[in-house]
This record gives structure tokens, sequence and C-alpha cells, in this order.
């Protein structure tokens, strides 16, 4: 038998570069992100037989899931050699900083594998772009970080930009999925021709600890994400109360969720633990704690009661999901609830 320096067996240590790796790697399918990938199939599907190419506008917050969407939906469509050509169904593109109709269309050519990028001017970069969806047979369009066309100095919305992502509708082969943080919309809004061609807005929003159904939700999330933690023994992360304290301290996002787990899963490898428990995982949360904050109440704090998820204002002492939504301007793009 294996033993560590602290007397507990090796083999029941957890290993948490393992666990990250396995964590990082997951894609857990939910109501959420099965809505929203719903949405990209359509659009999609729609390809074949529309007259005119449309377009489809996902927003969400930071570790709300759009990566995780994008890359549970892109899985089946990967790229393959034909003697014809070398054929890219999905073309994912990051909008880049700034974001200019030169900057974008160079950095599709570079995904679209244009030896020359940034050579020309923006007809001649407009022309090889629509050369290559055809010729590289792209089906849909995943245009990521679509809020950098937003200044957020100035609040300018860049206009000429989303002119030009509807001159690829006009004349490209495929469908484009417009996909940022939630100030994109701003975007739709400011280009009233290109929301005419938006068939759908979707919002991913975060798991609400207010909700019951939301609440049930996320304990079966955290309980098919124990699975593939496949720690040593259990942790019982779906536990109504554990879950409830977790839901509370990431916001109800599994970007938050994510990130809680890593630290908690470093922490408890260097303690020689064999799971996570409500002790690790307040350490865990501790690291997140902003600089400077005097006033700081920890959901897993062990003389802390369970967190109060009702109230009309405030969720342990936080804006609750409906005062942050009504503080936020309305906005279509959060009016397909659950989505």
């Amino acid at each position: 038998m294996v033993m560590t320096n602290g007397g507990a067996r090796a083999d029941l240590v957890v290993d948490g570069r393992e666990a990250i790796t396995r964590l990082r790697s997951a894609v857990i399918g939910h109501s959420r992100l099965v809505k929203a990938e719903r949405h990209l199939r359509d659009l999609h599907a729609e390809n074949r037989t529309a007259d005119e190419q449309r377009c489809i506008l996902i927003c969400g917050d930071t570790g709300s899931g759009k990566t995780s969407l994008l890359r549970r939906f892109s899985l089946p469509f990967q790229e393959r050699v034909t003697p014809e050509a070398d054929i890219l169904p999905v073309l994912q593109v990051v909008c880049p900083a700034k974001c200019t109709i030169k900057s974008l269309a160079e950095t599709m050519l570079v995904q679209l594998g244009d030896p020359r990028p940034g050579l020309g001017t923006v007809p001649s970069l407009t022309r090889r772009v629509l050369t290559l969806l055809e010729g590289r047979g792209v089906e849909i369009v995943l245009l990521d970080e679509f809020q950098q066309l937003v200044d957020h100095r100035t609040e300018r919305v860049a206009v000429e930009v989303s002119d030009w992502v509807k001159s690829l509708l006009n004349g490209g082969p495929c469908p484009i999925a417009l996909v940022g943080m939630p100030g994109a919309e701003r975007v739709l809004d400011a280009n009233p021709q290109l929301a005419r061609r938006c068939m759908a807005r979707v919002g991913l929003t975060e798991f609400d600890p207010g909700s019951e159904q939301d609440r049930l939700e996320f304990r079966n999330i955290l309980g098919r994400l124990e699975k593939v933690l496949d720690l040593p023994q259990s942790s019982g992360l779906h536990r109504a109360d554990l879950s409830l304290r977790i839901q509370v301290a990431t916001g109800g996002l599994l970007g938050g969720v994510a990130a809680l787990l890593s630290n908690a899963l470093r922490l408890a490898e260097d303690r020689r633990m064999s799971c996570l428990d409500q002790l690790v995982l307040r350490d865990a949360h501790e690291q997140s704690r902003p600089l400077g904050r005097r006033h700081w109440q920890n959901p897993f704090d062990l003389d802390q009661p369970e967190p109060v998820v009702a109230g009309p204002e405030l969720v342990n002492g936080q804006p609750n999901r409906e005062t942050r939504l009504r503080k936020r301007k309305s906005s279509p793009a959060f009016a397909e609830e659950g989505v």
C-alpha cells in the first residue's frame, strides 16, 4: 500500500491536475444549452432552403456557457479533405478588439487559410472572403465576441462593420451566428436592416437560486460534474445545502462553477484530501474575494446558515436576479426566458 507523507493512501488522494483536465473538457448539457443549440441547428438547416441567408444573436455573460455551446454545436462538423477542396463546414471567428471591417476580414481570411490575409483593399478582402466561404464549403459562420463592435469608451456602434456583416449574408453562401456579451444586442438595434435578417435573439441566462426549477437543474448539473471529476470519494456536490451554496457563490454561472471547482481541486490535492468538502470550497471561494472588500460573506462559511434565496432585493447581501434584471435595460435578447 502506497502512503503519502500525511499518512493517507496515495490512491485516495485527489489528483487535481487530472480532474481539472476532465472538468475543462466536459460539456454538460442542460436546458439553456440545449435550447440555444436548437436555434443554431435550425439556422444551419434553413441554409439549405432559404431564399436569403439569415442570422441569430446569442447573448450571455462571461461564464454563461457560450464557449461550451459553440464547442458542442461544432463537434459533428469536422474539417475534412476531399479531392476538390479542404472542406470547413463551420467557420468560427473571434471579432478582434476595436473591430474594423479590415481587421474582421483579415481575421476571417486567416481562419479560411488565405496565404496573405492582410494584403489588399477592403473590397479585395471582401471578395476573397466570399470566394473562400464558397470554395471551402462553409455551411455556417460563428462570429464570437460580437460585442467588440461596440466601443465601450464612447458607446458608439461600428455600424459600418455591421453593414459589412450584412453584406456577407447578401452575397455569401451561409448564415451567421452572432455570439457575444449582452452588449452585442446594441449592434442589431443600431442596424435595422441587419436586425430584420435576425431569426432569433437568444439569451443564455444564469441559474437563479431563487427559482426552484433552476435549483433542481443546478443540482443535477453538479451531480453530473462530480461523475466527470471521478474523485476517490464522493463530495456530495449535488446535496441540496451544498449545491445552493455553490449556486450563490458562482451566481448560477457554470463558468464560475468550473473556476471554483478548479481552485478547490488544487487545494484538495495539496491537503491530500480524497474529495471536496465545504471547508475546501470555502477556501477556494475565498481566493476570488475582491481586493480591499471589507464586507465579504462567504456562503461556505461553516457557521453560515443555508443561504437565503428569497427576498425583495437581496440574496446573501447581493442583488438577486430579479433586481439585476430590473436594473438592466429591457432587452429582447432575454425575453425568451429559460434559454
